[in-house]
């Protein structure tokens, strides 16, 4: 039986994800975080397409596509919870109805961690 996740993060930049796994730890979530896209396809047919929460950097680094893009393609796998983990305004984002946009803040985070 395999791991079954909650949330995924994809993001290429090392301190973030360990920041994110930190506090899923310490909220008991089941997270997993990926460097990148083609890590993702390891693991894509783990996750519910339903209940899963997948949050995605929008830069991915110069070898990959931007996170908006990459959740496209997620979008038309059937994937329902796509957030874009960004510091990008959101207004960049809103023709794409079914994406929400969030802070880079995992969402385990309080005021009371800073």
């Amino acid at each position: 039986e395999a791991p079954s996740y909650d949330f995924v993060y994809i993001e290429d930049e090392e301190y973030s994800r360990k920041g994110w796994e930190r506090y899923a730890k310490k909220a008991n979530a089941k997270l997993l975080t990926l460097a990148n896209p083609k890590e993702f396809e390891k693991y894509e047919g783990q996750l519910s397409k339903d209940a899963c929460e997948i949050y995605i950097d929008r830069e991915l680094g110069p070898d990959w596509p931007k996170g908006e893009d990459f959740a496209s393609s997620l979008h038309q796998k059937g994937f329902k919870k796509l957030l874009l983990a960004t510091g990008h305004d959101p207004q960049m984002f809103k023709h794409l109805e079914w994406l929400t946009c969030k802070g880079k803040e995992s969402p385990w985070e309080t005021e009371d961690d800073w």
